[in-house]
């Protein structure tokens, strides 16, 4: 079946119709998706993207999207996690929003006030990356991770996307029950289980040549100069050479924390998350959850 063009697509999709293009706009960014044509004026099948950020007085030039994408506002999805959450009756927290240079992705971080204590360590909270783009680089979706607060102040986030699965086009209709059961699942799971993930973790201690090997993945990963960089927070803490897989996963999530690059932050993600061990009961448990999303 042939999908309507963007044109006849827009006002559903909660665009706003104007003389210069199809506009949104919300809290994080305007976007404005405008009409090709050739020289002679036969339509193309294809958009021109213009955004800009909320203090912008001109609009970015975006690259151009096929005419068959689906648009969702980044606040039309944060909604709809929102709603969710709201229906499992436990408060948010509080969210950590970044975009991209040119507005045009979003990675909202929303932490669930659910917390449990770890010695020594601060506070941990379920959280829930919710990503969007305008321009069809990354499809709408959530995943799962933890939140790590002393002092009132973040110290450390991190999404599994691997490990605890993602959930996309939270954005269709009808889905926000569903969403609703699997984030509720996700809430329980982390909340109940989460200090035996630290200590299994924390007792796991790295050989040198595991430990260098972990280092190598990050190189590998996210350059040599942030390998350095998280080398030289290691060796902050004054372990002489011992270190355990929780050392590597805190202070790679540590600096992804202060990343303001979306990419970067990403990378340093699922190296930590390639890192970290998951007992094999709580992998079961989520094994079964992911399974209930199909």
């Amino acid at each position: 079946m042939k999908r309507e063009s963007f044109n006849n697509r827009s006002i559903e999709m909660g665009l706003e119709k104007l003389q210069t293009g199809h506009y949104y706009s919300d809290v994080h960014s305007e976007v404005l998706y405008k009409e090709l044509f050739t020289e002679d004026g036969i339509p193309v099948p294809y958009l021109s993207l213009f955004t800009k950020g909320p203090e912008q007085t001109e609009y970015i030039y975006n690259g151009i999207i096929s005419d068959i994408y689906e648009f969702v506002g980044n606040e039309v999805v944060n909604n709809a996690v929102r709603e969710s959450i709201m229906q499992l009756g436990t408060p948010i927290l509080k969210e950590n929003t970044i975009l991209n240079d040119k507005f045009s992705r979003m990675y909202n971080e929303i932490i669930i006030q659910h917390e449990t204590n770890i010695p020594s360590g601060g506070d941990v909270f379920p959280l829930i990356v919710v990503e969007n783009s305008y321009d069809g680089t990354r499809a709408r979706s959530i995943s799962f991770g933890i939140c790590i607060i002393a002092n009132k102040e973040i110290v450390s986030s991190f999404s599994f996307r691997t490990k605890l699965g993602t959930f996309t086009q939270v954005h269709k209709q009808n889905a926000n029950t569903n969403v609703s059961g699997i984030i509720g699942n996700y809430v329980n799971v982390i909340s109940d289980n989460i200090l035996n993930i630290i200590q299994t973790n924390f007792q796991n201690k790295l050989t040198e040549e595991s430990f260098f090997a972990c280092l190598d993945m990050i190189e590998d990963s996210v350059g040599k100069r942030k390998r350095q960089d998280i080398s030289s927070m290691l060796s902050s803490l004054n372990k002489e050479g011992s270190f355990t897989t929780w050392d590597i996963f805190l202070a790679l999530t540590q600096f992804s924390t202060t990343q303001k690059n979306i990419n970067s932050k990403i990378l340093l993600e699922d190296v930590a998350e390639r890192v970290l061990i998951l007992p094999v009961e709580i992998q079961e448990t989520l094994d079964k959850i992911n399974a209930s999303k199909s």
